[in-house]
């Protein structure tokens, strides 16, 4: 029996690892240089931004307080009476700040225009009717409509009563009957009134004044009795005659006289009526 030969064992395939290259050399200094550039380039663009946004700042800054300032300034030129002139107020200042404010000025300004506008508008109506009217007036301008319109009324109001005063006045110093001229007012109905008394109590002051000359004491006359206040004025303007009193007691003291007569004097001779009777009142009492 023939010997079988082993097969030949396998080669060994051992792999060689190579010797580890040789790093480069590196320059240490320019490398530092590099890192030195890197971070001035970093602090640069820090700064940059800094000041852009110091610049943004301000300029939001300067916008506000340009706002602000243009509508309260047009709104004091606007009711001055000043020219309308946002110019005059931006001397000196920021691009920024002067863009704001002249149109905060103009938009300011356009509203102080049509807030007058409605305004003269409600101030005419007062003054020509009593109700107030707001049908053709935008919500947005009828508070200052209304501010026009009672402004205008109280003067339409005050000239009414002034008017009525005056015809009631008028109609009581002819002692014309009682009749107001317009009556769409309680107020204007007692204008009329005080204006009637005011009249007639003058007028009816002056008669009890003037009968002082031709009578010795009060005669309140028939039409006054029943009224208060006529008798009170009839009698009051009869007491106000201090000359009729002086004839009075001249008369009266001298026909208290015994052996007196009832011869009128020079100065007296336009009362001599009242002076006789004077002189028989005296006569009586002594």
């Amino acid at each position: 029996m023939k010997k079988e030969t082993p097969p030949p064992a396998p080669a060994t395939t051992e792999k060689v690892t190579p010797p580890p290259a040789q790093a480069p050399k590196v320059d240490q200094k320019k490398l530092e240089e590099q890192r030195k550039q890197e971070e001035l380039e970093r602090k640069r663009a820090e700064e940059e931004e800094k000041a852009r946004q110091k610049a943004r700042q301000k300029a939001i800054k300067d916008r506000g307080l340009g706002e602000k300032e243009g509508a309260e300034k047009a709104k004091d030129d606007f009711e001055n009476e000043e020219e309308k002139d946002p110019d005059k107020h931006i001397k000196g200042k920021s691009p920024h700040y002067a863009k704001a404010f002249k149109k905060s000025y103009a938009a300011a300004w356009k509203e102080k225009e049509e807030q007058k506008e409605y305004f003269d508008q409600g101030y005419e109506q007062g003054l020509s009717q009593e109700k107030m009217d707001l049908k053709e007036v935008p919500k947005k301008r009828q508070g200052v409509f209304e501010e026009g319109f009672k402004k205008g009324n109280k003067e339409r109001v005050k000239k009414i009563k002034k008017e009525q005063y005056e015809l009631g006045k008028k109609h009581g110093l002819k002692k014309k009957e009682i009749k107001p001229g317009n009556k769409d007012r309680k107020q204007y109905v007692e204008a009329y009134n005080d204006g009637y008394k005011a009249g007639i109590k003058k007028t009816i002051t002056k008669e009890g004044k003037k009968s002082a000359n031709t009578n010795y004491s009060v005669k309140i006359p028939k039409q006054y009795k029943d009224h208060k206040d006529y008798s009170k004025w009839y009698k009051e303007g009869f007491d106000s005659n201090k000359k009729a009193a002086e004839v009075r007691k001249a008369g009266f003291k001298k026909g208290k006289k015994f052996f007196s007569t009832s011869w009128v004097p020079k100065k007296y001779k336009e009362y001599k009526g009242l002076y006789k009777a004077a002189y028989k009142q005296g006569k009586l009492a002594k």
